[in-house]
């Protein structure tokens, strides 16, 4: 197979060992073998509604950061994809626990999970838009990634309780949207000098041993 010469394809190359990792920590394998129990995955839900506070926090900073309409735009879709899009399983899910938006403010990131919001808002806030991008793809792709190779692995999951979840990540519409990010990262990053490339790069590894940590930390 003719090896990928895209650039974003060179950042999950480097970050290999850590998205090799994704599928296998013991809270996905707990879901995928129907051992999770209703408190672990209450704590996610909590933790990554939290988590994601600091995530879109990103895209805003990009949209402030923006030098086109363009990317203004496209900064301005993510946001949007991801507090609309995303929301309605995540509030469902926060509702079966009694849970809402209001409770989640009240409550505060385990350490694993703040150090990972720290990073992404301290290089939003520094850095530049190809910063931003490289930040936040590994959880955007990653989750692509960790339930595509889940549901390979056991189809049931498509089904019963975490269907709605499965379905968020798995579906053509999200694969659609991983793709145009695919381009979108070949636009802003492949044409910049190595030495360039190579600190984005590092970025998305730093982005993604965070992200295997906070999968780590639920269980």
């Amino acid at each position: 197979m003719k090896q990928s010469t895209l650039f974003i394809d060179k950042a999950i190359s480097a970050a290999n060992s850590y998205w090799k990792a994704y599928s296998k920590v013991p809270f996905l394998v707990a879901m995928e073998k129907g051992m999770l129990s209703q408190d672990a995955f209450r704590d996610y839900i909590v933790q990554d509604s939290l988590y994601l506070r600091a995530y879109l926090k990103c895209f805003g900073y990009a949209v402030a950061k923006s030098r086109t309409l363009r990317e203004m735009q496209l900064f301005y879709e993510a946001l949007g994809y991801v507090s609309d899009g995303e929301n309605k399983t995540r509030l469902a899910y926060l509702e079966e626990f009694g849970l809402s938006d209001a409770d989640i403010d009240e409550m505060t990131l385990k350490p694993v999970g703040k150090a990972y919001a720290e990073f992404l808002l301290t290089t939003a806030k520094q850095g530049t838009v190809e910063d931003i991008v490289m930040v936040t793809m590994p959880c955007l792709m990653g989750y692509y990634d960790v339930f595509t190779t889940l549901v390979e692995r056991s189809p049931h999951l498509a089904h019963g309780y975490y269907a709605p979840m499965v379905a968020d990540y798995t579906s053509s519409r999200y694969a659609a949207y991983i793709e145009s990010w695919r381009q979108e990262v070949e636009r802003l990053c492949a044409g910049l000098d190595n030495e360039r490339q190579a600190v984005l790069i590092d970025l998305f590894v730093e982005a993604s041993r965070h992200e295997l940590a906070f999968w780590k930390m639920l269980l």
